[in-house]
């Protein structure tokens, strides 16, 4: 089995709500598309012994032709540069990451203060693990950006 599509793995505190959330996201989808079909049923996390409040799968098309599509070439872009896309989150109790820092700014608001590349070390309690895979990258599909941005747009304001 070939594997297929882009996962963009994304940690955050928010949201104190995966309902309000979820609403919030599928707000946001409706405003390019009125018709998105989500499918919720769980498949990992129910037979792991997960519960509803801590952890969600969500498979997203578009219409039937779109999900026949993904069948036979699983998450790619079609003709039209859409395709279907999967948004999957758990609530950890605690992470422990290594992780490399590029050379950023330190903090986003102050571009002039620059922070050298270096390893790190993050340890946070009770965040989501969201995992977005896109049929396409978002530096080179704008349907896969606009789906990141209303991600993030939702994190932000939920």
């Amino acid at each position: 089995m070939e594997i297929t599509g882009n996962d963009y793995v994304i940690y955050s505190t928010q949201p104190t709500s995966v309902f309000d959330f979820k609403d919030c996201f599928h707000k946001h989808l409706k405003a390019r598309c009125k018709h998105f079909i989500v499918d919720d049923e769980p498949f990992y996390f129910a037979e792991n012994g997960y519960q509803n409040d801590e952890c969600f799968e969500l498979f997203y098309t578009k219409n039937e032709e779109m999900g026949d599509f993904q069948e036979k070439n699983g998450y790619s872009l079609d003709s039209n540069g859409e395709g279907c896309f999967m948004l999957m989150g758990i609530k950890l109790n605690m992470i422990d990451l290594n992780i490399f820092v590029p050379e950023q700014a330190h903090d986003p608001s102050r571009s002039d203060i620059l922070t050298a590349e270096y390893n790190s070390k993050l340890l946070a309690k009770n965040l989501w693990e969201f995992t977005l895979v896109l049929p396409g990258t978002v530096e080179n599909s704008l349907f896969c950006k606009f789906i990141m941005d209303s991600f993030l747009d939702s994190l932000r304001k939920c």
